[in-house]
This record gives C-alpha cells, structure tokens and sequence, in this order.
C-alpha cells in the first residue's frame, strides 16, 4: 500500500486553531506513571491521512495524483477542519461550528473538483516554484492538469 500524504500535520492545526481543539476532539493517551493525559499524536496524524484521503477524492478528478512537487496550501484548512469534526467521536465533543467547518470544507472541494475555483498557486512539475498563479492552466483531456507543464 502507498503513504498516504497528508496535506496538514498537528503543527498545522496548532498554528490555525489552537491547542484548545485538539483538546476537545482528539483521543488522549494517559501517562501511567503521572496520570497525566495528552493529545494521541498518532491519532492526529491518522485522523490527517484519512482527510487528506477524502480530499483526493474530490481534487483526484482534475490533478494527478501524487503532487509530483508540493501540494497546494490551500489544502491545509480542509484537511484540518475534515479531520477535527471526524475525530470528535462523542456528539459532545463536536461543536456547531465543528460541523460548519466540516461541511465549508466539503463545499469548497466540490467546487474545485467541479472546475468553479482553483487551488491556488503550488508547484505541479515538482521543481520548487509555484506554476500556477491563477491564470488559465492547460489542461489534460477530462481536466487533468498537465504534469510537468511550466509557463514561460
């Protein structure tokens, strides 16, 4: 089975949110010898893949999948607001505003996926500068962006 590439990590969340959401929604591992409990990391991190997952479903229909080059920013949010409102296993712990992110983020991947908005400026051919700066990319037959396509 290939890895999964995450397109956010816990870090991401910490500097979007706060430690306050993980606390909230993440499963927490208890230290045996203190009694002290703190967020899974593991947990973090799987609840991240499965997003990023659901995401390529979505971008899969108009990218080739995996970016050779790095993926787009705009991915970070959604992937972080997909994986708080999955990890939030107990209906107290998902908030309103959970679900509204959640289901944003959701809306706004159909609407890449149906070709109404971009994902913003990222590296496609893998040679560490964007190649899309909002402009008309060329596109692949069924809307697949050209791989190794760099505006000159």
């Amino acid at each position: 089975m290939a890895a999964v590439t995450s397109y956010a990590t816990k870090d991401d969340i910490l500097t979007i949110y706060d430690e306050s959401q993980l606390e909230l929604v993440a499963p927490k591992i208890v230290d045996e010898g203190t009694g002290a409990e703190s967020v899974d990391d593991a947990a973090v991190a799987r609840a991240l893949e499965e997003a990023s997952i659901l995401i390529d479903t979505y971008i899969g229909r108009i990218v080739t999948l995996p970016f050779q080059g790095s993926a787009p920013r705009s991915l970070r949010k959604p992937c972080i607001d997909i994986a708080l409102y999955n990890s939030a296993l107990s209906p107290m712990n998902r908030t309103e505003e959970h679900r509204r992110r959640y289901e944003d983020a959701l809306k706004w991947l159909q609407l890449v996926a149906d070709g109404r908005v971009t994902l913003g400026p990222y590296d496609v051919n893998g040679d560490g500068e964007d190649d899309e700066d909002g402009e008309e990319v060329p596109r692949a037959p069924f809307g697949l962006i050209t791989v190794g396509w760099k505006r000159g």
